[in-house]
């Protein structure tokens, strides 16, 4: 017995060729598990144990499941049966501090309130577009996407006109919001009943390729497949086409190729979002004839003018810790002068230069209050003037030349 993962069928039949001349030959294919076999298996699982069907589990599971599938540790039934147990756990945990607190325990049934960690969404009642105003300078960019969700709702409602695609470019460089803004527009699509689910499936566009002839396409049609009525973000998507470069043994154009079939094939019910750099982004779009009208919004995403990268700081350090008022003096002085070398070029990491001072200023006050025996920080100018003292930061400055005088 052969057991062969991610195969496509050209090259299936080449091993079935070789193999039948030595002995007989049956080839038994397995489908990928959908959602309907799993939550099954999942409350099979769990009847086993003792739990009655409910349906408060539903959001639940398939919630740890698209997170199971995201971390790359989704092993079919094995990871079902895990969440199952994992939910009887927390439930037999939550039941012996009721009976300690001498309150109604009911046995048979699992109920969202038995649980905790992952299987509970955290997320505040906010919608997308209060998510959406939170963000420094994306006023040009959320009016688009308000266009665009206009667009798609009134031709859903009116039977005469095609639905549009609504697969998206980001164009920009990093550090400029494209992921954020990309996981807020799935879980707006959901509000606004445009997708089902609004999940959000990060990969990098080499990570739709496998590593040998004839696992690349049935690889990135199982990536689609997991990110079905939900929202699949391709960072550095322009890695899947090099200009026909020489000698290149690469399966980028394999999966570019199913990934355009996937993109047609349902294009109403999974938004897929390219991004990487402007100029990049033009290349791969002549690179493949298809790819541009399947792809008919391109947003642009403009660097942050220092004075947005201070407002970002500040942001950052006032949701966290108290700050002294002279921190926010020095923060502003400090993004004032970063060059304009560093702030053109394509080194500069936008709000990740942001959030690494940050999180180096706040490392700062967090060792000061330890040493001086203090359980809370509160951010002071000198932590600021350590952390951007050093050398990765200062050096991001602009050069004072020296005045010759006679």
């Amino acid at each position: 017995m052969f057991r062969i993962p991610f195969l496509e069928q050209q090259a299936l039949e080449k091993i079935e060729a070789v193999l039948s001349d030595v002995s007989l030959l049956r080839t038994v294919e397995i489908p990928p598990l959908d959602d309907c076999v799993l939550y099954e298996h999942f409350w099979g699982t769990l009847n086993q144990l003792g739990y009655d069907k409910t349906n408060a589990l539903n959001e639940a599971f398939f919630r740890k499941i698209a997170k199971e599938k995201k971390d790359g540790r989704f092993y079919g039934f094995k990871t079902v049966r895990k969440i199952a147990a994992e939910m009887a756990l927390q439930k037999s945990d939550c039941d012996a501090r009721r009976e300690d607190a001498n309150e109604t325990v009911t046995r048979n049934l699992v109920d969202i309130a038995d649980l905790h960690g992952s299987f509970v969404d955290t997320s505040k009642e906010r919608t997308g577009y209060d998510e959406l105003a939170e963000l420094i300078g994306m006023e040009a960019i959320t009016e688009r996407i308000r266009e665009i969700v206009t667009q798609v709702k009134y031709s859903i409602k009116d039977a005469k006109l095609d639905r549009p695609s609504i697969h998206m470019r980001f164009l920009g460089a990093p550090g400029t919001g494209k992921t954020t803004v990309a996981r807020i527009v799935g879980e707006i699509f959901r509000e606004e009943g445009i997708l089902r689910k609004g999940g959000f499936f990060e990969y990098s566009a080499r990570q739709l390729c496998a590593e040998y002839v004839g696992q690349t396409a049935v690889k990135t049609a199982a990536i689609c497949r997991d990110a079905y009525g939900s929202v699949l973000f391709i960072d550095e998507a322009y890695s899947l086409y090099e200009d026909d470069a020489p000698g290149r043994n690469d399966y980028g154009k394999e999966a570019l190729t199913t990934l355009i079939s996937e993109m047609e094939n349902h294009r109403d019910d999974m938004l897929v979002i390219m991004a990487g750099y402007t100029d990049e982004m033009e290349t791969l779009m002549k690179g493949n004839t298809g790819l541009r009208s399947r792809m008919p919004y391109a947003i642009t995403f403009p660097s942050y003018t220092r004075e947005q990268l201070y407002e970002i700081f500040m942001l950052m350090v006032r949701k966290h810790f108290p700050y002294a008022p002279e921190v926010e003096t020095e923060a502003k002085n400090f993004f004032l002068s970063l060059s304009d070398e560093y702030v053109n070029s394509r080194e500069f990491g936008n709000a990740r230069f942001v959030r690494n001072l940050y999180e180096r200023t706040w490392s700062k006050g967090a060792l000061r209050s330890a040493l001086a025996g203090d359980e809370s920080i509160t951010i002071t100018r000198e932590d600021f003037l350590a952390a951007s003292g050093e050398k990765e930061f200062s050096e991001k400055l602009q050069k004072t030349k020296p005045q010759i005088g006679f």
